[in-house]
């Protein structure tokens, strides 16, 4: 039985940064004037099996630092930017210190009694 069109799962192929850096080198080489030729950016997609919009943004980035004159950053920006985010946010920080003044030095001793007192989890306060 077939998969329906609509129901395939797409997935996004992960440029390595040689792989990226390939794509630069080609689209620079076949452009004027830092313009690739018309169908440049589709052979390159068809080629890495990506989609022409991933490699249109990669070349788009690339002309910037080029004409910035900066070097040209391969790598795909996810990093720092993915993963399990923080709860710990400034705000929290600032609240939580505010509470701590507030609490008795002889109630500050330890982790211990300094939680039961601000009623926050022993992690938290040790990840503060």
């Amino acid at each position: 039985m077939a998969i329906p069109t609509a129901l395939k799962c797409r997935t996004r192929k992960n440029l390595t940064p040689a792989e990226r850096a390939e794509v630069i080198a080609y689209l620079r080489s076949v452009s004027t004037e830092l313009s690739p030729p018309q169908g440049a950016i589709k052979a390159c997609a068809t080629k890495y099996a990506c989609g022409d919009a991933q490699i249109s943004r990669l070349w788009r980035r690339s002309v910037k630092a080029i004409q910035a004159g900066a070097p040209i950053d391969y790598e795909s920006g996810r990093k720092g930017r993915s993963g399990r985010k923080s709860r710990l946010t400034s705000e929290f920080r600032v609240q939580l210190n505010e509470a701590i003044e507030l609490i008795p030095l002889e109630d500050r001793t330890d982790i211990r009694t300094l939680t039961s007192s601000l009623g926050i989890a022993k992690s938290t306060l040790h990840d503060y």
